[in-house]
């Protein structure tokens, strides 16, 4: 089994969620009232939430159903595999500043038992504040569940 993880950078999912949300994104900190004000105007005029969330399982879906119609992969085999996996897929949904979030997804990707995970970072460019972003939660995510999988955390083969 091979696991594909997406990773986005969130969205609140519902009036109740921006503020938090919103704090996630500020380090903490809690938006100014006119700032919180301007926020949820904006989307209330989108009725409240945000499509992203939504839109970003769809694609989870419709990819995990594409990989899975492929041709079987014989990648090399991972230390005790007798045979390698056969291609099959599951397209999990790694957010950044809500839920899940990467570490909640990665803890389920790991307790699941899959041991080969490849991330797709879903921004559309590379940056310190976005791309690297990612990248540091992923290494904090594996830094704190490195005692549920130590052959896990190692990369490459049987790694990230």
């Amino acid at each position: 089994m091979i696991a594909v993880l997406l990773l986005v950078f969130g969205c609140p999912d519902s009036p109740e969620s921006i503020e938090p949300f919103i704090a996630n994104i500020m380090g903490g900190r809690k938006p100014s009232p006119e700032q919180l004000q301007k926020i949820k105007e904006r989307y209330r005029m989108i009725g409240g939430h945000s499509p992203l969330l939504d839109i970003t399982r769809r694609q989870a879906e419709a990819l995990e159903k594409r990989l899975n119609s492929k041709i079987p992969l014989n990648p090399p085999l991972l230390k005790g595999e007798k045979s390698p996996p056969k291609g099959d897929f599951r397209v999990f949904v790694g957010i950044r500043h809500w839920h899940p979030f990467i570490k909640d997804t990665l803890k389920e990707i790991v307790s699941s038992g899959i041991k080969r995970i490849v991330t797709v970072i879903m921004s559309p460019h590379h940056s310190k504040f976005s791309t690297d972003g990612y990248i540091k939660a992923l290494k904090e995510a594996k830094a704190e569940l490195l005692p549920l999988s130590p052959s896990f955390i190692k990369g490459g083969l049987g790694g990230v």
